[in-house]
């Protein structure tokens, strides 16, 4: 079974703060990974990482075969990421605001 993420050592800081501090996981295509912490602790970091909206600083992350962040534009059509920013639009429903970013993004609408 193929790795979908396989991180080796990664780390993140933010100034001289470290949020993330030699990360190692692999999830094989089609398992699950459930990331659980307390605030502050890198969790939403380390998605960013996954996501290719923050670049490591330190180790090798892999995501859907693409080496990031080197090969961030193979993956970024491929991944999402919603976070718990208020980045949603309270007039619209659920979908429309699915549809709205989808298309920020260009993906087309069946897709989305």
């Amino acid at each position: 079974m193929a790795d979908a993420i396989a991180l080796e050592g990664l780390e993140r800081r933010f100034g001289d703060r470290p949020a993330l501090r030699g990360v190692s996981v692999r999830v094989g295509e089609g398992q699950t990974l459930a990331v659980f912490g307390a605030n502050g602790a890198g969790k939403t970091t380390l998605l960013r990482v996954l996501a290719t909206l923050l670049r490591p600083h330190a180790g090798s992350v892999s995501v859907l075969g693409a080496s990031l962040p080197g090969e961030a534009w193979k993956v970024r059509g491929r991944v999402g990421f919603v976070g718990h920013e208020p980045l949603l639009y309270p007039d619209l429903t659920a979908r429309e605001n699915l549809l709205f970013h989808a298309r920020l993004h260009r993906v087309d609408a069946a897709r989305a």
